[in-house]
């Protein structure tokens, strides 16, 4: 009897032990099959974080295939964004890579996103070297430790502005923090959540101390099989008065939630009509 005791306390003990390692795998948290819809409705936030419903939009991304892009076997999605409403008929215009290593998931970045919408730093020197940001990073780290950061990336540069030259810092960094359960329209879902945070900080001379004048923090949450079901990125106030540049304004923020599926579509008719 004893030993049969030990032996179930022994398949206990592995079953949940492989139960965590396979948590831990990143493929895991994405969809298995190519064909996976996600729905979502993105609602953009104020200058004071509140959601602004009236101008919600929706999106619709597409696990297309799995393709090898800049070296790596990598699982793409498709997106169209923008939409009125889910049923709008649209083509699909943006594209990301996603590579699945052991407990990291890889994405490949363009920075360039972060800033469309921040004014001074549209300068053709600036973009050239946001534009050497570009690769794979391991975006989320599933086993990594709660409430430690990682780096993914960090780089000096200086641009000019008015014949002044500014020493700039561009970061990059990734945070897991606790699980948490995300209520969605498709019902409750443990997720792993994680905080990258784009930063620029401007260096003061002597010595170098970087200060930061723009942080934008972007939390997701990541459930098993079914990969993004929230992401929030708030509203930034940015002044750079403080650096000596007589200019403030504001990054606009948004919240991408899942939303609920098209519906009442039907399947094209092979009836060809013989005039208009």
């Amino acid at each position: 009897m004893k030993y049969t005791i030990k032996l179930i306390l022994l398949l206990f003990i592995i079953s949940v032990s492989f139960s965590n390692i396979y948590s831990q795998q990143a493929s895991a948290y994405f969809p298995a099959n190519t064909g996976y819809k996600w729905f979502y409705k993105n609602t953009p936030l104020d200058s004071l974080n509140n959601p602004v419903s009236s101008e919600s939009t929706f999106q619709i991304d597409s696990f297309a295939n799995n393709v090898t892009y800049n070296g790596l076997l990598s699982s793409l999605v498709l997106s169209k964004s923008g939409l009125s409403s889910i049923n709008q008929s649209a083509p699909y215009t943006d594209s990301s890579y996603f590579n699945f290593q052991s407990s990291n998931a890889f994405y490949y970045l363009n920075p360039l996103s972060f800033i469309t919408s921040i004014p001074i730093f549209d300068s053709v020197a600036f973009i050239a070297f946001l534009r050497s940001f570009e690769g794979w990073y391991s975006y989320y780290r599933f086993s990594q430790n709660v409430n430690t950061n990682y780096t993914l990336f960090s780089h000096d540069t200086t641009v000019t502005f008015d014949t002044v030259s500014f020493p700039l810092r561009i970061t990059a960094t990734g945070r897991r923090l606790n699980d948490q359960t995300v209520s969605t329209v498709n019902g409750n879902y443990l997720s792993k959540k994680f905080i990258t945070t784009f930063a620029i900080s401007y260096g003061l001379l002597p010595p170098i101390i970087y200060i930061p004048i723009i942080s934008i923090p972007d939390t997701v949450y990541i459930a098993q099989n079914v990969w993004v079901v929230k992401d929030v990125i708030p509203s930034v106030s940015v002044d750079l008065n403080s650096i000596g540049i007589d200019l403030a304004f504001t990054v606009p923020g948004r919240v991408r939630e899942l939303t609920q599926g098209a519906v009442g579509i039907s399947g094209e008719s092979n009836i060809v009509p013989d005039k208009f």
